[in-house]
């Protein structure tokens, strides 16, 4: 805030305020205050160039260094990889990161992502209508980027909400895919007026121009998480390969009476959609 209101704005620089900032904690070490210090916390993106795969991390302070793991492990200065460029990512990893300054003291708390190779990722996505700009996420790549949202909050960057409306979702594996299953998980937070669809419904365009059309009713209404599993089940003397997958997500509809938001439209919040 002083930063804020004494500084010109000719001389507001945020970079050379972090600097100075950095500064500052030192003596609030020496003194042994406890205080908030989020300048070195690790933020996480992926990145997709092409189908090109890979995941870029960034803190707020430019100095010191982030080291990685992609096996879970958690990281360290001696045992693991200093970042100086996003990650590429052409398998399945958990991401583990932190902060070090030059003694090898570890100043972050550690970041996590878990990131799930499937046959989607990094393909082409159309949605419509656009997810309501209140809970955007990730855009519609949010849907195929290999990395779950959370399980206890529908309002991160990877879960898309739609108030009211039917969606269709169409997916362009771009060239002809064996596959065996679609996954896809729905929010059901009915206090907050989310409710899962009752059904979702399928159309496989094949690479030779033909279509398999199917739909599944989603059951366990009264669960927060509500998956929905589909096989794609085909004669196994066909070669049967996908080259494009259009699902179509009805709304719940009106919430009944009773409900919290009873008479209202409902919310829809959709995850990642897992192609394999």
């Amino acid at each position: 805030m002083p930063e804020t209101e004494w500084s010109i704005p000719n001389n507001k620089d945020y970079t050379d305020f972090v600097a100075r900032l950095e500064q500052f904690n030192t003596r609030l070490d020496a003194l042994d205050v406890n205080y908030a210090n989020h300048l070195y916390d690790i933020k996480g993106q992926l990145i997709n160039d092409k189908n090109q795969v890979s995941y870029k991390l960034d803190k707020v302070s430019k100095n010191h260094t982030i080291y990685y793991s992609l096996d879970g492990k958690e990281p360290s200065s001696t045992s693991h990889l200093a970042y100086t460029k996003p990650i590429g990512l052409d398998a399945s990893a958990t991401i583990k990161a932190a902060t070090f300054d030059e003694k090898g003291n570890k100043l972050s708390a550690t970041f996590s992502e878990t990131f799930s190779r499937h046959k989607a990722v990094g393909k082409s996505i159309t949605m419509s209508p656009q997810p309501s700009q209140a809970y955007s996420g990730s855009g519609a790549q949010g849907l195929i980027n290999g990395i779950l949202g959370s399980d206890t909050r529908y309002g991160d960057k990877e879960w898309l909400g739609f108030w009211g409306d039917d969606v269709e979702i169409t997916i362009d594996l771009e060239q002809p895919t064996a596959i065996n299953t679609l996954n896809m998980r729905f929010y059901n937070g009915q206090g907050q007026w989310i409710y899962a669809p009752k059904e979702v419904s399928f159309k496989f365009i094949l690479d030779d121009g033909s279509i398999v059309s199917d739909k599944r009713e989603l059951l366990h209404q009264n669960e927060k998480l509500i998956n929905l599993d589909f096989d794609f089940i085909t004669p196994k003397s066909l070669d049967v390969k996908v080259k494009t997958i259009v699902l179509n997500i009805p709304n719940y509809g009106t919430i009944p009476d009773g409900k919290q938001g009873a008479g209202n439209k409902a919310w829809t919040f959709i995850d990642e959609i897992i192609v394999n």
